[in-house]
């Protein structure tokens, strides 16, 4: 009832907005951090945590910073995101037909578990102290994000398709069973 086409744009623009200016920010005081000794950093790309590590200067005034924009960017939309998730499981749950509740919560379940892998290590790289992840936790986590999420993403969706999961069924089936022969 309150979505229409209008709503939806304003949305789509006020999160581009919002993303783009964060992200600006970000970027230009992070670039603009003076670097003591070598300038090699333990990540897979430029990421703030490693340049922050790599830093002379006191960043624990904008690692709050960082902290109040993960409040805003990470958990304020995830709780909007499970609350709406809850009143959609209480009406699912309310619905008469099986096969209609089982459909709404295999899409709802996909949907949840999609964005709790994307959001949930998020969160914990913006939320916990940087001086509490070692450089392999930090490298574990940014390896999940950019590679492990995206993979799994389309997998999710599509188990949701019969045909796929019966593809899936017979190829670990077939795996299976050759692994036992051996």
């Amino acid at each position: 009832v309150f979505m229409n086409h209008a709503v939806c744009l304003q949305m789509a623009v006020v999160s581009w907005i919002g993303g783009i200016l964060a992200f600006t920010a970000h970027t230009s005081y992070t670039m603009s951090l003076p670097t003591c000794g070598s300038r090699e950093i333990h990540h897979f790309y430029c990421e703030m945590p490693g340049i922050m590590k790599i830093s002379c200067a006191d960043t624990s005034t904008y690692e709050l910073v960082v902290f109040v924009m993960g409040i805003a960017f990470l958990v304020i939309p995830f709780g909007l995101i499970m609350s709406s998730y809850t009143l959609v499981f209480l009406s699912v749950l309310r619905m008469k037909s099986p096969q209609g509740r089982n459909k709404a919560l295999a899409t709802c379940s996909s949907n949840l578990l999609v964005v709790s892998l994307y959001l949930g290590p998020c969160v914990f790289m913006s939320m916990t102290p940087g001086s509490s992840h070692t450089p392999e936790q930090e490298q574990a986590v940014s390896v999940f994000c950019t590679v492990l999420t995206p993979m799994l993403n389309p997998l999710i969706y599509s188990l949701r398709n019969k045909d796929v999961v019966g593809a899936f069924q017979r190829v670990v089936g077939k795996h299976l069973i050759s692994e036992q022969k051996t």
